[in-house]
């Protein structure tokens, strides 16, 4: 599977995501179908495999700006959620179920802690690697949620991806 083709279903499930807005849509209709059509023009039908959040109530089930997702092996989903009321947002995770397991590290300059922009990973053994390029730093987190490392990084890092070596580059 292609680089585009691996990254479908996270598309999907953004989109999914995105939907949960706080602001109001004006009513459409839905396409009997949904397909994600690539850039050559290929088209790929989408399903629905998991539903996360509410307009109101509580707000580990509301979003603003959904900058990434990842999906977990255990169905569940990590996100990177621009919280409107935070500067720099919150890494949470849902289980396979769509609900809420906790919130994941934070802002700041601390331990386990990111900067505004943080990119994710999720290696092979289910622990989570964060990427803070204005930190120049690299930080993991086990499949439990739990700090267990961090690491300076170069200032230039953009994205970090398993290696075939069980490692990461």
């Amino acid at each position: 599977m292609g680089p585009i083709a691996s990254r479908l279903p996270l598309l999907a499930a953004t989109l999914l995501l995105a939907g949960c807005s706080d602001r109001a849509a004006a009513p459409r209709a839905a396409a009997a179908t949904p397909v994600i059509v690539t850039g050559n023009g290929d088209t790929i039908p989408m399903r629905e495999t998991l539903r996360v959040g509410v307009l109101e109530g509580d707000p580990n089930y509301q979003f603003n700006r959904i900058s990434w997702m990842l999906a977990r092996q255990d169905g569940g989903v990590l996100l990177h959620d621009m919280v409107s009321n935070t500067k720099g947002g919150l890494i949470r995770q849902y289980d396979a179920q769509g609900r809420f397991v906790r919130v994941i590290g934070g802002l700041g300059d601390g331990p386990g802690e990111y900067d505004d922009f943080p990119w994710g990973t999720v290696l092979a053994d289910g622990s989570l690697l964060i990427v803070s390029q204005g930190q120049a730093r690299i930080t993991r987190f086990d499949s439990a949620g739990t700090l267990t490392g961090t690491w300076p990084g170069p200032t230039s890092i953009g994205d970090v991806a398993p290696a075939t070596d069980s490692g990461w580059f």
